[in-house]
């Protein structure tokens, strides 16, 4: 159950720790600036989650579920792009 609290709070969109992290930054800046850091953010974690769950991959010694989680992650910022 702490595993998918944290996974949850990842500040990527779609989940509630991107949602906190778009409220909180809304009453710092814009809101399309706030969209386009969420986007980032989104991204880098999404790419960042790709290349260990290659790595792991290819070291032989995770299954592929964290690869497939960023390309999850990734296609879902492109979609809402």
């Amino acid at each position: 159950n702490l595993l998918i609290f944290a996974f949850n709070l990842l500040p990527v969109r779609g989940l509630d720790g991107g949602s906190i992290l778009y409220l909180t930054l809304s009453k710092i800046v814009s809101g399309s600036k706030c969209e386009v850091i969420l986007d980032i953010l989104s991204l880098l974690c999404g790419a960042l989650a790709v290349f260990l769950g290659v790595s792991g991959i290819l070291m032989g010694k995770i299954n592929p579920s964290l690869a497939v989680l960023g390309l999850y992650v990734i296609m879902g910022v492109i979609i809402k792009m």
